[in-house]
């Protein structure tokens, strides 16, 4: 019979390839989503765990393969906090563009003193 040696090629049919080439393809897509940082270095990690039978004759393998990612960019905002009888209250602060009314977004200076 004829056998082949044991490289990354031929275990498992080349599964360690494959599943580099899935994380790898996650970690291309985590790099071009612009709610992560651009810079922060991602990594794959490929594992084999082996186990050897008794006899040592033979050993079965386990791949796997994991990826560390960057996380989303936390977004900051505020709150206004303040008593409402005794009650305590928390409101979202408002967007800038709500503070003026539409007529004053949509038109020019001389437009609105007409």
């Amino acid at each position: 019979m004829n056998y082949k040696a044991a490289t990354l090629e031929t275990i498992g049919g080349g599964a360690a390839l494959d599943l580099f080439q899935e994380e790898f393809r996650r970690v291309l897509g985590n790099i071009n989503d612009l709610s992560v940082p651009a810079e922060t270095e991602r990594s794959i990690t490929l594992k084999f765990t082996i186990k050897p039978t008794k006899d040592r004759g033979t050993a079965a393998i386990l791949i796997s393969a994991t990826s560390k990612m960057a996380a989303i960019e936390p977004h900051g905002s505020h709150i206004f906090i303040g008593h409402e009888g005794n009650q305590l209250r928390a409101y979202a602060a408002p967007v800038q563009g709500g503070l003026f009314n539409e007529k004053a977004q949509t038109q020019s200076i001389d437009e609105q003193q007409k």
